[in-house]
């Protein structure tokens, strides 16, 4: 017959079981009553924000900006408001002007890092985005790459004259004055440049700020040519 502990010892392991276990739940049971309910208002806080983040992102994407003019009297008196005609078709004076400027972008060579970083940038942002224009900048700032040319020499762009040639296409003459670091003397080189534009009035704030007269370079080709 296998040994069986005794009923008094069994009631008494129970009983100190039981009251171990009742003390284990007196001492820590409020703890981890606490912890849930912390646990689930961390998860419902975690789903606000969730749900704020959200629709702060929609409201940020769908808002946008209405400029407006107020006319006052001497006074300070309102007595007048119009509303500013959002991003119009920009005439040839502005086409010009924002191509002379991505040209003198594309060829500048700063030797401030930031500066080239800067002037990158924006030509890119005047660049339609998958167009031809856009491979033939990647080639071009791969192919030379200007910080390493920065090393060397300095690179100032001065515009000669630009022009339409056609319903969307432009041409621009410039001069690049190259000034040395080694001591040699500066030199200069003349360059004429063949591009083709698109013009799309933006539609949102981020594209207003990046390209407000909405002229992009869809095509471009530049050759060396004689003073």
């Amino acid at each position: 017959m296998p040994d069986m502990m005794p009923r008094s010892e069994t009631d008494s392991f129970s009983a100190i079981y039981l009251a171990a276990r009742r003390e284990w739940n007196e001492r820590y049971g409020s703890y981890i009553s606490r912890a849930r309910r912390a646990q689930a208002l961390s998860g419902i806080l975690a789903v606000s924000l969730a749900v704020s983040a959200v629709g702060n992102a929609w409201q940020a994407h769908s808002s946008h900006v209405e400029p407006f003019i107020v006319k006052v009297n001497q006074l300070g008196e309102i007595v007048g408001i119009q509303r500013i005609p959002k991003a119009p078709i920009p005439d040839e004076a502005r086409i010009k002007a924002q191509l002379e400027r991505w040209v003198t972008d594309v060829r500048t060579v700063y030797s401030d890092p930031i500066a080239e970083l800067n002037i990158a940038t924006e030509a890119y942002a005047w660049t339609e985005k998958g167009s031809a224009a856009i491979d033939q900048l990647d080639t071009w700032f791969r192919s030379t790459k200007p910080n390493e040319r920065a090393q060397k020499e300095e690179v100032g762009v001065e515009i000669e004259s630009a022009g339409p040639v056609g319903a969307n296409t432009w041409e621009i003459d410039w001069t690049e004055n190259h000034t040395y670091k080694d001591g040699r003397a500066p030199s200069k080189d003349y360059w004429l440049m063949r591009v083709r534009i698109k013009v799309a009035p933006p539609k949102d704030d981020k594209t207003l700020m990046a390209n407000t007269n909405g002229v992009y370079s869809e095509w471009f080709n530049v050759s060396p040519r004689t003073r």
